[in-house]
């Protein structure tokens, strides 16, 4: 049963209000009592603007819609008993919430600070979570017992964001989790119980010590995959990676002035197509399906601490292909390394190099 069904056949007491908006004057606490004296229905749209903080205290109540606007911090529960459709906070300050409800939970919409105030969200929920609007702050922390979704029109916004999942993918395969990412010298970090699809709508996607369980599948419409983690941290842990960028590569290269960086992974196998060039280093033993650098000249640059292994094909458009490891380097059959006319440089520490019959290598650019 639906929560919309379940609000359409709940009863509706006589004298009580299926919407109710109201504007109150300093800080506000909502709880059961508070609710109950406003006559407010079960399963009711409540909209509630405070020039001050509004505090949301183990609200039981089924509602519709929750829309809070706040001058100050919005902070509270939702008990387990609660069930809310749709959510929707703005305040000036930090955005703090806590949902103990296993329903399904529909974010239409959350920002947080101004243009003089930083601002933070944390939401916590025991169910599923679908963005369906834009979160918005400078910090953003979503954490969901079971799986994340965004909308057509979903969209999360931050400077530095987390994301947590119990037991639950983030995104599918079918509609990627989309990010708007504002300062790439951040990114996103957390742990990811399940596989996780994240799509940048615009510049880079930049990870911190971000650890997926299961595949990750990363994508940009207009930058590259880059990395912040420090320490000797992986910036992405993850059982699989899938990477398709439109308009850039894996990496940090070196050019304008900036110092090389490279994406730092621990990942068991790779596959991806990107338009820029690619300096990763991995963690350990790595197999590499595919490969595919599709912008002219650029570089690839693979790294492996254990041994490397290619399963599919690895090509650049012209651009050198440099595979450094310090285990084994196994060229399997049927794979293909191509340069385009590029430079290719194949080296191992202290292992052997191996071509399968059938692997072929070109650098001719035919």
């Amino acid at each position: 049963l639906s929560l919309q069904a379940a609000v359409a056949q709940a009863p509706v007491e006589s004298g009580q209000k299926l919407t109710l908006d109201v504007s109150i004057t300093g800080d506000l606490v909502i709880d059961d009592a508070w609710l109950s004296q406003q006559g407010i229905a079960n399963g009711a749209t409540l909209q509630v603007q405070a020039t001050g903080n509004i505090t949301l205290r183990n609200i039981n109540m089924t509602l519709a819609s929750l829309s809070l606007n706040a001058g100050g911090e919005v902070r509270g529960s939702l008990s387990a008993n609660s069930a809310i459709g749709s959510l929707s906070i703005t305040a000036v300050s930090d955005i703090a919430l806590v949902n103990l409800s296993s329903a399904a939970l529909t974010v239409a919409g959350l920002s947080s600070g101004s243009d003089t105030q930083t601002g933070n969200i944390s939401l916590r929920t025991s169910g599923a979570m679908t963005v369906i609007g834009t979160v918005k702050a400078q910090n953003v922390t979503l954490e969901s017992a079971a799986s994340m979704s965004t909308g057509i029109d979903g969209l999360v916004s931050a400077m530095k964001l987390a994301l947590y999942t119990a037991a639950g993918d983030v995104g599918s395969a079918a509609a990627a989790f989309n990010l708007d990412l504002q300062d790439s010298a951040s990114g996103v970090s957390g742990l990811i119980n399940g596989a996780a699809y994240l799509h940048e709508i615009s510049g880079d996607l930049s990870l911190n010590r971000l650890v997926v369980t299961g595949t990750a599948s990363l994508s940009t419409l207009a930058g590259a995959i880059v990395g912040n983690a420090s320490g000797g941290f992986a910036d992405l842990k993850a059982g699989t990676l899938n990477v398709s960028t439109l308009g850039g590569g894996l990496g940090r290269a070196a050019n304008e002035g900036l110092v090389a960086d490279a994406l730092v992974l621990s990942t068991a196998s790779l596959s991806a197509s990107v338009a820029g060039s690619v300096l990763i280093n991995t963690q350990g033993t790595l197999n590499v399906s595919e490969l595919s650098v599709t912008g002219t000249n650029s570089v690839v640059d693979v790294q492996s601490r254990g041994d490397l292994t290619l399963s599919g094909g690895v090509s650049s458009a012209g651009g050198a292909i440099n595979l450094f490891m310090r285990g084994e380097f196994n060229q399997d059959q049927g794979s293909a390394i191509d340069t385009a006319g590029g430079n290719l440089n194949i080296q191992s520490v202290r292992g052997s190099v191996s071509q399968a019959a059938g692997a072929t290598v070109s650098t001719s650019g035919s």
